[in-house]
């Protein structure tokens, strides 16, 4: 500046780091470029539950193709390429300035000690799906519950997660709510602490995917050797067929109930109760497999096109969502 000396150590270091950044940002972008979108799973992804976790997908994280089958590995084994690196497979998802910026703040919030990334996003589709008629009450709940649900969780040792994991064969689901503790803040939820206590997580129910398949966790010595930063890919004629529509841009409606926000699942679980709700969540997922087999291996799928064929696979999902509502109790449309 005018009238002062220069400091010649802080001006070095400055240039350093911005030549480090380059440096990496370059090497992030180079390494994204060798990677498929559809290999690739974020921590906030408009189709991580329809369609990627039927690949038994882990958030933030990679496909790779290893002598040992696919897997799916976490970011995190790439240190401070990582968040670049997310930022540009986002942009490649979405498209432009407004997929970077949205990967990078993902990554960003999940390396934040005490927040969960996922659930901040999953607070703010509440308030964007246009069903869901109370968005303001929904993401308070959601903020504040998971905030609380994240701080109890990230107390547990990591090692002990892995023993966890390592002595059961599935995974298992963290959202049904079976270890609830009420506060002047709000409900924690503690499965998610549970889960990682070796023998106790049995205690909670079985994971399962949008189509009611069990998520089976890793064998013991990558869950001992990895933690939760790999899981095996699954591979199968209905989620291939379902990628390969993904990746003609003519992705199919998979309905996941546990996920939805709107009036008719909420009519649903009051009609059914909460516990019950779950149960015929599954079967749905049970059912529409199913019928998306069934129609796989038909005359008339085989000769549609990818267009007919989304069309095909949606008229199947919907025309069993609404008979899962009826027979139900639940009255659908006027």
């Amino acid at each position: 500046m005018k009238g002062k000396e220069v400091d010649r150590e802080l001006t070095r270091e400055a240039f350093s780091n911005i030549a480090r950044a380059g440096l990496g940002m370059t090497a992030a972008f180079a390494l994204a470029s060798k990677f498929n979108v559809e290999d690739f799973m974020g921590v906030y992804d408009e189709n991580r539950v329809k369609i990627d976790q039927l690949s038994n997908a882990t958030y933030n994280a990679v496909k790779l193709h290893t002598p040992y089958g696919e897997k799916w590995v976490s970011v995190d084994y790439l240190g401070p390429l990582g968040s670049p690196f997310v930022a540009f497979m986002y942009s490649k998802k979405y498209g432009g300035a407004k997929g970077y910026i949205s990967g990078a703040t993902s990554q960003y919030l999940a390396q934040l000690p005490f927040i969960d990334a996922k659930s901040v996003f999953d607070g703010l589709d509440a308030i964007s799906d246009p069903e869901n008629t109370n968005r303001i009450t929904s993401l308070g709940k959601n903020l504040v519950g998971n905030l609380l649900d994240t701080v109890s969780s990230r107390l547990t040792p990591g090692v002990m997660y892995d023993i966890a994991r390592a002595t059961d064969d599935v995974q298992r689901d963290t959202y049904q709510k079976k270890f609830i503790v009420s506060t002047p803040l709000g409900e924690m939820n503690f499965d998610k602490f549970i889960q990682k206590i070796p023998y106790f997580r049995k205690d909670l129910p079985i994971k399962y995917d949008a189509l009611g398949r069990v998520m089976y966790e890793s064998s013991p010595i990558e869950s001992m050797m990895f933690g939760a930063r790999t899981r095996t890919a699954r591979t199968d004629a209905i989620t291939s067929e379902i990628y390969r529509l993904r990746n003609a841009g003519q992705t199919p409606n998979i309905k996941d109930l546990r996920f939805m926000y709107s009036t008719k699942i909420d009519e649903l679980k009051q009609k059914v109760g909460q516990e019950k709700f779950y149960e015929v969540a599954r079967k749905y997922g049970e059912r529409l497999a199913v019928g998306f087999d069934k129609e796989m291996n038909t005359k008339k799928y085989e000769d549609a096109s990818d267009e007919e064929k989304k069309d095909i696979l949606y008229k199947v999902g919907q025309d069993l969502y609404i008979k899962t509502l009826t027979s139900n109790g639940v009255k659908y449309g006027k």
